[in-house]
């Protein structure tokens, strides 16, 4: 059966904003019907002209780009945007409620916007109109931290996502994993695998071959090792003027050189063959001192006494060293030596 009609007479009020929820409380249907006077409606709205008509002080912003025709109005016309105040300059309530409800939807900059907001909720509290922005200026923490619907939405169906692909990165680890341990199985068989199915009659004779093979490669490493240490034995025997050198010792140690710095051997080599030969030369600069022999009583001759007695009590591991240590302890004798020298005693 239909609802009765109750024919109530409307209020004006003042609503600064709209809440929308997503069901209603009240499941009665109305029908609201208004009556006014058309003059009133006509007065309360402006056509395009009127608002064409408005100086430029009557307009919440204006966008920048536009020049100023011999009234001082802006043009294009086009920049200037919600306009709130007649051609006097006073407020007009409704279009300023107007403008601060189109104002979000206002194709502008946010910097225009914000612009705007200020003047015109300015403009509302000089009318003592609530815009409903007091509160959301001010949000309590509460209301910051509060998501919206489909922010959690969104945020449930990123988990879920996240999670599916989670599973498949897992699922296709432990495919690759299988995948893996199959391929190194067949690469590397096991040692008793490799046998099934041989003749253990076969086996048996590739082991001996095989050990008989192993004991030839220790043979042959031995006797190449031994070859190479003789070459280098031969190569000491040859520095037979460097002292205390037993060219069997040092042969081992060259050919341990060789093997563990092979590029430092060659130095070692020819800084030993220097040393070999510049102590040959010192070694026949000596003997031939010695076949002529120095004068008696001469500084050189009791220089001589003195070598072959330090040598004697194993001052010196060497005559040349000997000589050396006799000129260091006795220096008066090596000045004698030296004016004999110049003057040409033997």
């Amino acid at each position: 059966m239909p609802e009765t009609l109750i024919e109530k007479e409307m209020v004006e009020m003042d609503i600064p904003t709209v809440a929308g929820v997503d069901r209603a409380a009240n499941k009665r249907i109305w029908l609201i019907v208004k009556r006014a006077d058309t003059d009133d409606i006509n007065k309360a709205l402006w056509s395009a002209a009127q608002i064409n008509d408005l100086p430029d002080s009557s307009f919440a912003v204006i966008e920048p780009g536009g020049t100023k025709d011999e009234t001082g109005r802006t043009v294009p016309r086009g920049l200037r945007h919600l306009p709130y105040k007649d051609g006097s300059g006073k407020v007009d309530l409704p279009h300023l409620r107007n403008a601060l409800s189109r104002l979000p939807q206002t194709n502008i900059s946010a910097e225009l916007k914000a612009k705007a907001k200020a003047k015109l909720e300015a403009a509302a509290r000089e009318a003592g109109i609530e815009t409903g922005t007091e509160k959301r200026d001010s949000p309590s923490k509460e209301d910051e931290n509060r998501m919206t619907e489909e922010e959690i939405k969104a945020l449930q169906k990123k988990v879920t996502d996240s999670e599916a692909a989670l599973k498949e990165a897992n699922e296709k680890v432990a495919k690759l994993e299988g995948e893996l341990a199959e391929v190194k199985k067949s690469l590397k068989p096991e040692p008793e695998d490799i046998w099934k199915g041989v003749n253990p009659e076969v086996r048996k004779q590739f082991e001996a071959q095989k050990t008989r093979a192993e004991e030839a490669e220790k043979v042959a490493k031995a006797e190449r090792d031994q070859r190479i240490e003789k070459e280098y034995i031969a190569k000491a025997e040859k520095l037979t003027d460097i002292p205390n050198l037993k060219s069997e010792d040092f042969g081992k140690v060259l050919k341990a050189l060789s093997e563990k710095a092979p590029e430092e051997l060659a130095k070692v080599e020819a800084l030993l063959s220097a040393a070999n030969e510049t102590l040959k030369t010192n070694n026949v600069l000596l003997q031939a001192i010695g076949k002529s022999g120095p004068a008696p009583n001469s500084a050189e001759a009791r220089l001589e006494e003195i070598a072959k007695r330090y040598h004697a009590e194993k001052k010196a591991p060497t005559f040349e060293q000997a000589y050396d240590l006799a000129l260091k302890d006795n220096p008066d004798l090596y000045a004698q030596y030296n004016t004999e020298k110049r003057q040409g005693v033997k």
